[in-house]
């Protein structure tokens, strides 16, 4: 294959950096002017979802509120941590002079086409691999620490995510960062990982589309997995951290045989 049948550094990104929530929330404060609330489109104060004194609570458009994937949000097959609040004020960025860009093609929330499971995501950061699928487009915006790529259509997102999870590619990915932990772009880049693009045209025995499918049954098992979990948590317990309930998942889909399918599949489309 010529190199243009291989995803490279260019089929990723990088999340946008954004000014942060406290930032922002402390140029609402010294602003003096009028805010633009509209109850028809909703409304929020800042003390629902940030810590802050009550005496300097301030009410918000609805509208303003979006939230961040972080590396601790992202777990193998599943996207189900806690995230984080971003507030980005659009229609007031000359007035509080903040430089922001309204127009960044990720900010966009779903309209009447609706939203599809076609954005990858995975941590830049970690001691093993790991991404998921989430919708896109929607009110969650990947933070500076989280990789993606908005993929074409459902079907090749999920395979994506099926080689980023397979352990078949674990060491291919450690082996990509220059540091210890640190995966960004580089597995993409020249001398990385050379992983075929979706193509199911030109895919004779439909591996690529096995992985696919193999994506959506992981998925399935994983929310089982995690609702089961959670059922069982005593009161005032809560899941384990990242790292742990990672490797909990993996475990789990070593035993119901999915992690197998995955493996062998990947082995057949990239000759390993």
């Amino acid at each position: 294959m010529c190199e243009g049948h291989f995803y490279n550094e260019h089929d990723f990104a990088l999340g946008p950096k954004f000014p942060s929530f406290g930032y922002i929330y402390q140029r609402l404060l010294d602003y003096n002017g009028v805010m633009p609330l509209d109850p028809d489109v909703g409304t929020i104060y800042i003390s629902d979802v940030y810590p802050i004194n009550q005496d300097n609570d301030i009410e918000v458009p609805l509208q303003w509120l979006w939230t961040t994937f972080n590396p601790p949000s992202i777990l193998p097959f599943n996207d189900c941590r806690n995230r984080r609040y971003l507030l980005l004020p659009f229609d007031f960025i000359d007035q509080l002079e903040l430089n922001i860009n309204p127009h960044h093609p990720l900010l966009q929330r779903p309209q009447n086409n609706g939203t599809t499971l076609r954005r990858v995501i995975y941590s830049a950061r970690g001691n093993r691999m790991r991404g998921c699928r989430c919708y896109f487009p929607s009110d969650a915006i990947p933070g500076r620490e989280v990789c993606f790529r908005i993929c074409d259509t459902p079907q090749e997102a999920a395979y994506l995510v099926a080689l980023l999870n397979a352990p078949v590619l674990t060491n291919a990915f450690n082996n990509s960062r220059p540091t210890e932990t640190y995966f960004g772009l580089h597995p993409w880049r020249e001398g990385g990982i050379r992983i075929p693009r979706y193509d199911p045209a030109n895919d004779p025995y439909g591996y690529q589309q096995k992985l696919s499918c193999l994506t959506r049954s992981a998925e399935c098992s994983v929310r089982n997995f995690l609702g089961n979990l959670r059922h069982n948590l005593n009161e005032g317990q809560n899941l384990p951290g990242q790292g742990e309930l990672s490797n909990q998942i993996r475990e789990h889909l070593y035993e119901n045989g999915i992690i197998a399918r995955i493996n062998y599949a990947a082995r057949q489309i990239l000759d390993l």
